[in-house]
């Protein structure tokens, strides 16, 4: 069984209010699809970054939040992550902002996750960011996740080989 990162995006969309917007509310379709056909198939894990970014917000979509994410495994905090976060961070190039985004890249390495799951585009899922971490990986001998969405992981059975 493969494990699978799930990213706070991920779930945020599932618990949203349907959207207006025809891509996001694609985005929601596909990670339903994904939720009720593909998650069993998979080992679910989070990191306390999900967890505390799960909480933010609307105080019942995170109850709601919250309800998806409750009997996941949560990967224990390591003093690897911290540094390894900075470094992604610096090579993927995020925006001072967004910095912490780089939690989620270094605990699926750190914890050799098969897979990111994430609707974050923007900083995650796409071609400059993941040739980045790539190189970064294999530069450094480390485990490289999947990263990808949830429109990615549908159909069938996923396997890495």
């Amino acid at each position: 069984m493969r494990t699978v990162y799930i990213e706070t995006t991920v779930v945020s969309y599932l618990v949203a209010r349907p959207s207006r917007d025809i891509v996001i509310a694609a985005r929601q379709e596909l990670t339903r699809e994904w939720w009720d056909g593909g998650r069993q198939a998979c080992r679910l894990v989070v990191s306390p970054v999900v967890l505390d970014e799960a909480h933010e917000g609307d105080p019942a979509v995170a109850a709601r939040r919250a309800e998806l994410l409750a009997g996941m495994e949560v990967l224990p905090v390591s003093s690897d992550v911290d540094p390894l976060a900075v470094d992604i961070g610096r090579v993927i190039r995020l925006p001072a902002s967004k910095a912490a985004d780089a939690f989620h890249l270094a605990y699926a390495i750190v914890y050799k996750v098969d897979c990111l799951l994430t609707w974050n585009c923007a900083h995650f899922v796409n071609a400059l960011t993941r040739r980045r971490l790539y190189d970064y990986c294999r530069q450094n001998d480390l485990w490289l996740p999947v990263v990808c969405t949830p429109e990615e992981m549908i159909g069938g059975k996923w396997r890495l080989s």
